[in-house]
């Protein structure tokens, strides 16, 4: 029958064991399920495709495996989990990387959670790698005169962020006086 096989003298079929299957009547071995695909069951007709969050790495694979914490599976039939990209997480048995908010980041690849950022600095956009640090500084002056922005225009661009580049407009340091401490 189907799920069995019958070897050379034989007398009486064999079951398939878990990890293999008999499609066809007659087989005189069972088949092995292919990597990506696995069979917890005795005598089976067919294998089973691992599910998006699992893999199946070997040939006659029993049992799905999760992808661990830091990885993720988005497709049926996977053998190997990918690693989570920077500027997301990706919880055990994810299916897609989950990208970090705005103030949280996850600067190396493999993260299994995104953190808040340090103080000082932000996070302006979703799928955050490493947090920027303000781009404007002020400087202080004596009591005796009002403290000034000092530079009208600052640009900001990070080589681990390519797409991150900023310009903010500060005031020019005419109009912007503070008043002095009593």
């Amino acid at each position: 029958p189907k799920g069995t096989s019958c070897g050379v003298g034989s007398t009486q079929p064999e079951p398939c064991r878990p990890g293999s299957f008999a499609a066809t009547i007659g087989q005189s071995i069972c088949t092995n399920c292919a990597p990506g695909n696995y069979q917890p069951l005795y005598t089976q007709t067919s294998c089973i495709a691992c599910e998006p969050g699992y893999i199946c790495p070997r040939a006659g694979s029993t049992l799905q495996q999760l992808c661990g914490a830091g990885t993720f599976s988005s497709t049926r039939g996977a053998t190997a989990c990918e690693i989570c990209p920077h500027g997301h997480a990706c919880v055990a048995g994810a299916t897609m990387p989950e990208p970090c908010g705005k103030g949280m980041h996850a600067p190396r690849l493999g993260a299994a959670k995104c953190t808040s950022c340090p103080a000082g600095s932000f996070m302006s956009r979703l799928a955050g790698g490493a947090p920027l640090r303000p781009p404007m500084q002020l400087l202080l002056t004596p009591p005796s005169k009002p403290a000034l922005l000092t530079q009208p225009r600052q640009q900001l661009s990070l080589p681990s962020m390519p797409t991150a580049s900023f310009e903010m407009p500060v005031p020019s340091a005419q109009s912007l006086h503070l008043p002095r401490s009593p």
